[in-house]
């Protein structure tokens, strides 16, 4: 069972966000809690011969359409709560957390579409890499299909067990027991050296569990892990983030984030 945060802009790749988080929060028992920040706006309009706060407007225009969110997901027996605020979503989010106990986090995106968003992060990059809650990135070309196979990219130097666990535990709730554990070698990025003494310790770990390991060789870990989905057509991604200092992402790039936001494939990244 899930917390589940459901963040939404009322975007195309928001409704895609939010069908994925209906089928998960029906299958796992969970509760959501949908957000939506709006951004204050200076001027006024004109309704009915009156002068409005043009915020105003769109604050109740932001209210009826998550109130009709709540509505569908209580119609699948979902527990349901929706809030709204004025402000920016990243100055918000923490607090939300904390409020509401959320253990999952999930986001549309419509990947990376400006130089200050590689510079400064979007808000898909900003949940990856600065917030410690597990977050599902349902990219905006992804059409709704049921989940059969499933990848976990794997940094097999340091393997996360815990993560592995988390992983297991998440498939469950599509009825899958299978997992494809992926590993890429690269030059680029030797947070990725491939360490093959390691698949003792997982096996052991999971004995019980289907897992099968793939080895790729590719000179970028975000092109050979593309190949690695395309070829054996993978559903759904599993992996994992950590926090890096702003100017290190910005030059060398975090590997979860980019899976997640340019992929077609939905992400599951797990935090440490």
């Amino acid at each position: 069972m899930y917390k589940i945060l459901f963040l939404t802009d009322f975007s195309e790749h928001s409704t895609h966000a939010m069908r994925f988080t209906e089928k998960l929060a029906a299958a796992s028992g969970s509760e959501v809690i949908i957000f939506h920040a709006l951004v204050p706006v200076v001027g006024t309009i004109t309704q009915m011969g009156s002068t409005v706060e043009l915020t105003s407007v769109l604050y109740h225009t932001a209210e009826e359409t998550l109130r009709e969110a709540q509505e569908e997901f209580e119609k699948l027996n979902i527990p349901t709560q929706k809030v709204l605020l004025s402000g920016y979503v990243m100055s918000e989010l923490e607090n939300l957390i904390e409020e509401y106990n959320i253990n999952l986090i999930i986001m549309g995106t419509h990947g990376k579409t400006s130089l200050l968003d590689k510079i400064v992060g979007s808000t898909a990059a900003y949940v990856l890499t600065q917030l410690n809650v597990p977050t599902v990135v349902i990219p905006s070309k992804f059409h709704q299909r049921e989940i059969k196979n499933v990848a976990f990219a794997h940094q097999l130097v340091s393997p996360k067990i815990d993560h592995l666990t988390e992983a297991f535990k998440f498939i469950g709730h599509f009825g899958l027991t299978h997992l494809n554990v992926a590993h890429v070698y690269s030059d680029e990025q030797d947070v990725y050296e491939a360490d093959k003494s390691v698949l003792d310790q997982i096996k052991n770990n999971f004995s019980d569990r289907e897992l099968e390991f793939h080895f790729i060789q590719d000179d970028s870990v975000v092109n050979g892990m593309y190949d690695f989905l395309k070829e054996k057509e993978i559903d759904f991604l599993i992996t994992s983030s950590n926090k890096k200092t702003f100017w290190k992402r910005l030059l060398s790039g975090n590997i979860s984030a980019t899976l997640a936001t340019e992929f077609n494939t939905p992400v599951l990244v797990l935090k440490e």
